[in-house]
């Protein structure tokens, strides 16, 4: 009878534990096909997130090219009838339009290009005070005409930051861009320019009294594309291409509006170091 009893718990010991094992299959069976049906969705979102991304720059550079296309169509055609008239200076006129509108392609083709470059290999010593102020130069004639007193505070010493000078160009030639932009409707419009040093970093502030920036928006500033610029005013790259070359760079760039009215960008930025301040690197 022991041995009978045994036998018979050994039997039902045996069927729970296939009972167990059967069960044990199947959850790891459902679990792979969850992970199957997970790893399908998650591929198709990417799928359809790449192409709401692909539209999306589609229709924005077929609307920014179009235009300046357009208007060299037809620039074109009125420069050789001015010609044929023997009209030549209308046609230079015309001619000089036509390189703008050229001009216009070229920035929105190298705006373009950043984002499928690989970053920068090859990095030298910039003094950002001098890279303020041969573009507070080149911006001189549009805060003239727009009557915006600029205001620099930089800080006494220079700055050396370590990467591309036509990279942090370009970002603080964003950054002003965008200020100027700001400042079209303020009675007494000024933009700020500030420098400091923090620890091994580099702070350069950019500030300015206009509108300010919407509190629904201000996660979306950096998106490529993203623009509130009236249709054909912009790409919407130009805080996007800030935000990528302060990244390369190592640094990070924030923006907030001001207490007394305006927004404020302040991008850091880490200093070169010692080995960099004696030579440049290969």
């Amino acid at each position: 009878r022991i041995r009978q009893r045994k036998l018979e718990g050994e039997a039902a010991e045996a069927v729970r534990v296939r009972s167990i094992n059967a069960r044990l299959t199947e959850e790891i069976r459902v679990r792979k096909e969850t992970e199957r049906q997970l790893r399908e969705m998650q591929d198709e979102l990417i799928l359809t997130s790449r192409l709401a991304a692909l539209g999306k720059m589609s229709a924005a550079i077929v609307h920014e090219v179009n235009q300046p296309v357009s208007a060299i169509r037809n620039f074109a055609s009125s420069g050789l009838l001015l010609l044929s008239g023997k009209r030549i200076d209308e046609a230079g006129e015309t001619l000089s339009q036509i390189k703008a509108m050229t001009d216009r392609l070229a920035v929105i083709t190298s705006e373009l290009l950043v984002f499928s470059r690989k970053p920068v290999t090859r990095r030298q010593r910039v003094d950002i005070h001098q890279a303020i102020e041969r573009l507070a130069r080149q911006f001189t004639p549009e805060l003239e005409g727009g009557g915006i007193a600029l205001v620099n505070r930089l800080h006494p010493s220079p700055i050396l930051i370590s990467g591309s000078e036509v990279r942090f160009e370009q970002l603080i030639g964003n950054l002003l861009r965008n200020a100027i932009d700001a400042c079209g409707d303020v009675k007494e419009p000024e933009i700020e320019i500030l420098t400091r040093v923090e620890g091994e970093t580099c702070v350069l502030v950019i500030a300015d009294n206009g509108s300010g920036i919407p509190e629904g928006i201000r996660s979306q500033l950096f998106d490529p594309f993203f623009t509130t610029k009236p249709v054909g005013s912009g790409v919407g790259l130009g805080l996007a291409l800030c935000y990528a070359i302060a990244d390369e760079a190592g640094g990070r760039i924030q923006v907030e509006n001001r207490p007394a009215g305006g927004a404020r960008f302040t991008v850091q930025l880490p200093l070169a170091t010692t080995k960099e301040r004696e030579a440049e690197l290969v």
